[in-house]
Order: C-alpha cells, then sequence, then structure tokens
C-alpha cells in the first residue's frame, strides 16, 4: 500500500498505497509467477534497512516500509485472509476497500490479478487514496502444513510506470509453537520515490505497523 503524489506525474491526481471464512484455494504451480528465493522465509525487517523484492530485487532501491509481528494462527490461515481480497472491509483500516480492475473478479485470485486499492490515513484531511495494484507472487506449498508462504502484488499505474516503482510482499513462515512470523513490507524505486520517501515514509510505516496489528486480530479471531 503506499501514498504517492501525482504531482510527479504533471496530473492532480492523489494516489495510494493497500480470512478469510470461506478460505480460498489456490494452485501454487499455477499461481506463481516468479519463483521464490530459497532464503526468503529469511527475511526481517531491520531498522532503516530495504528489502529486496521478486520483481525488482534490490537495484534503484529509495526506502522501505516494514512491519513484523506473530499471529497466532498457522500460515495457511494468515495466507487466505490476505488473499480475501473482497474481506478487507471486516478488518483492515489501512485499505478499507479493494476493487477488481479490468473485468477481472476478486475472488479469483492469480498472479496478474489487477485491482484497486483504496487506502487511509496517508492524505490530508482524512481523505481515502487510490491505487492501482496487480498480484505478481502466489506461493503456498502444498503440503499438509506449510513452512512458509508469499504473497506479493505491485504498485501497477497507467501512467508513469517508471516514475516510481513498488512491490509489497507478505511473507509468512510457521514457527514451532504452531504460530505464523508475519513480515509485510513495501519497497519503493526510482528517482520519484524520493518525493514518497521525503512526505509520506513516517505515515507509511505507521499505517504497515497497524495494519499488521489489524489482521493478527482478525484471523485471531476467526481461528478462536
Amino acid at each position: 500500500m503506499r501514498y504517492i503524489s501525482a504531482l510527479l506525474l504533471g496530473i492532480s491526481h492523489a494516489v495510494a498505497y493497500k480470512s478469510a471464512t470461506n478460505p480460498i484455494t489456490i494452485s501454487t504451480a499455477a499461481a506463481n509467477s516468479k519463483a521464490v528465493p530459497p532464503d526468503w522465509a529469511r527475511i526481517q525487517c531491520t531498522d532503516g534497512g530495504i528489502l529486496p523484492t521478486p520483481t525488482y530485487g534490490d537495484s534503484g532501491s529509495i526506502f522501505t516500509a516494514c512491519a513484523q509481528l506473530v499471529i497466532d494462527a498457522p500460515v495457511e490461515q494468515v495466507y487466505n485472509a490476505i488473499i480475501d481480497f473482497g474481506s478487507y472491509p471486516k478488518w483492515n483500516s489501512f485499505v478499507p476497500l479493494v476493487k477488481p480492475r479490468d473485468g477481472a473478479v476478486l475472488s479469483d485470485v492469480r498472479a496478474g490479478l489487477p485491482m484497486t486499492f483504496h487506502s487511509a490515513g496517508l492524505a490530508p484531511f482524512g481523505l481515502n487514496t487510490t491505487t492501482d495494484e496487480r498480484v505478481t507472487v502466489l506461493d503456498l506449498p502444498s503440503y499438509p502444513r506449510p513452512a512458509s508462504a508469499l504473497v506479493v502484488w505491485r504498485f501497477d499505474p497507467a501512467l508513469g510506470a517508471t516514475l516510481i516503482q513498488a512491490e509489497h510482499p507478505n511473507i509468512l513462515t510457521h514457527l514451532h509453537n504452531g504460530s505464523t512470523r508475519y513480515i509485510s513490507y513495501e519497497t519503493y524505486y526510482s528517482l520519484g520515490s524520493v518525493a514518497v520517501q521525503l512526505l509520506e515514509e513516517a505515515k507509511l510505516k505507521k499505517q504497515f505497523v497497524q495494519q499488521g496489528h489489524d489482521l493478527k486480530a482478525y484471523v485471531e479471531r476467526m481461528s478462536a
């Protein structure tokens, strides 16, 4: 999720970055858009550190907003909550609404799914903002108790695609007590992201942390 000032694009457009009671089942083989690095689950938030993403790596990165916590529920339950985009109004105070684009259906979760995120807490005067996003990676191993899972989407603007680039991995790792380590971050790339960093980095980090706590409360309530 992200807030991007469209003054950078020369238009008056404020842009912004980012279960399931009925879990959604995804075929890993069909869903993966890129191979997940073997050490992906080892990534953790670091204070001020920049983290790589599947599409862009770390070349040209400007900054990362990251949140990390432990959710007392299995990996697959957290995964299903994240990809159940239609249920975001039930729990997500950062991204309270997700709408499909280009004739897509939100319940048809797949790599390439185009969406519009309606985000809160970034723009002034309490206004919600929107960004177009596209799912890039879905990885939930098919064996009975997955050790890790990965859900990723990226900023997918109609204009200015090279001016600001950003991608948002959600890394879920099984812990020995049956809980899940949740790491959710977004890394920004290209020169236009310098303005985003100056204007919105602190707000983004705050909202990422809040989103993590929202997800934790929702999933733990559903699995109780």
